[in-house]
């Protein structure tokens, strides 16, 4: 007997293992839905990513609606885009290297536990000098994009900053998160709904060739 030839059990496992290790050796691609609120308001959006893009959309009743984002990581550029009018805009990125980290204060609790599939372990993150604190609950699988996607988003909601004080945050991504004042008063929270794995079509973060670009920014998306 050849022993230098596979049978078809020995091959089929290590096709088995190949397709694992590429799997799992991949950056994130495809779909995090999640459900913002507020002590006045409750918004579904979606991020759809793929590589170096994420798409953010607002949802309603399983529809994009509105205006959507789209944030090229690889470049730094954040678009904002109103399909309606055909218009897209460039934001302006703002530098936070200026940010003073003394203000802030990061535990990691050592707390953990289990959403969407995923084991989540706490860390806080307080602001002592506007008195505010958010607990994030953050979960790890390649997700590759999200340190410079919160790095960018910073424009949009200052709460971003908070969540960069985090030292190991490559790779990660919150499944769940709550800011509040050091006094218990709620102001908002953010949770994962949903993660879907899979290629998402390249055209949804291309704008199409007939959308004109519009100079003042912020004036798009609400």
């Amino acid at each position: 007997m050849n022993n230098s030839i596979l049978s078809p059990p020995k091959i089929m496992l290590i096709v088995l293992v190949f397709v694992t290790a590429s799997l799992f050796g991949q950056h994130f691609q495809g779909s995090i839905s999640l459900v913002h609120r507020t002590p006045s308001d409750t918004v579904l959006y979606k991020y759809i990513v793929s590589e170096n893009f994420v798409r953010i959309s607002e949802i309603v009743k399983n529809k994009e609606v509105g205006n959507y984002v789209i944030v090229n990581i690889e470049e730094s550029l954040v678009y904002e885009v109103n399909p309606s009018k055909k218009l897209y805009a460039i934001l302006p990125f703002r530098p936070i290297s200026k940010v003073d980290t003394t203000k802030y204060r990061v535990k990691k609790t050592g707390n953990f536990h289990d959403s969407v599939g995923y084991t989540c372990y706490q860390h806080i993150v307080t602001n002592v000098n506007e008195k505010h604190q958010v607990q994030y609950w953050l979960a790890e699988d390649n997700f590759h994009f999200s340190l410079e996607f919160f790095r960018l988003m910073c424009y949009r909601n200052r709460i971003n900053e908070y969540i960069l004080q985090i030292k190991d945050l490559e790779g990660k991504f919150p499944m769940h998160y709550e800011e509040h004042t050091i006094l218990r008063e709620f102001r908002m929270r953010m949770s994962v709904l949903e993660i879907k794995k899979y290629v998402p079509d390249a055209k949804l973060f291309v704008i199409p060739i007939d959308y004109q670009l519009f100079v003042q920014h912020s004036l798009l998306v609400r």
